[in-house]
Parts: structure tokens; sequence; C-alpha cells
């Protein structure tokens, strides 16, 4: 028979502090997005707008990263040029969202 375990009972199995889910997909997020701007490739193409036809309706990819980034789109192309630069954004991402977190749950309690 399997026994049920909390998330926090696992994340400290592991040595881990609870983190969120958010805070892991925009941390995935705009690394991703500082990987495929360092190389030529077809992800590349497709970020930048370059290949034929309109984009499907929904929120642009590009946009969710400079939302998350908290600069414009150029701001972020040259950052993401140079990985130590890039790593700085992403770890201001986490920070930020984690902030928000605190703040948020702070709130609740009041």
């Amino acid at each position: 028979m399997e026994r049920k375990k909390a998330n926090k009972a696992v994340l400290n199995m592991f040595g881990l502090k609870s983190t969120s889910l958010m805070s892991t997909v925009r941390k995935r997020i705009t690394r991703y997005y500082g990987h495929i701007r360092r190389h030529n490739s077809i992800q590349k193409s497709l970020v930048e707008g370059m290949v034929e036809g309109t984009r499907g309706r929904g929120t642009n990819w590009v946009d969710n990263v400079t939302r998350y980034a908290g600069m414009g789109i150029n701001d972020c192309a040259r950052k993401a040029m140079d990985r130590k630069e890039w790593r700085i954004v992403v770890s201001n991402v986490v920070a930020d969202t984690e902030q928000r977190k605190v703040v948020t749950s702070a709130d609740r309690t009041c």
C-alpha cells in the first residue's frame, strides 16, 4: 500500500526549501529565452518573428519574457547575449516572484 506524503515532507527529504510553481515557470521561460537568443536556430527565428504568416491569438511569449524581466525586448535581447548579465536578470525574476509571494501571503493573514 502506497502512503501519501505532503509536498513539504518531500521537499524536506531532499533538503529543498519550498518553492512556488510560478517562480519556477518564470525562471525557466527567461532562461530559455537567453539560450535561444544566443544561438542561430529555428526557435530564434520564431521568437523574433522572422517567419511568414500571422501569429495566433493569445499572449505573446516574448511579452511574457519582457514582463518578467521588467525591461523592453531590445534590452532583453542585448542582455541575453551576455550570459553573466542574463543570469542576473533571471535571478531577479525569481527574487521578484518570491517577493510577491511573501507580500501576498502576509496580506492574507491580516
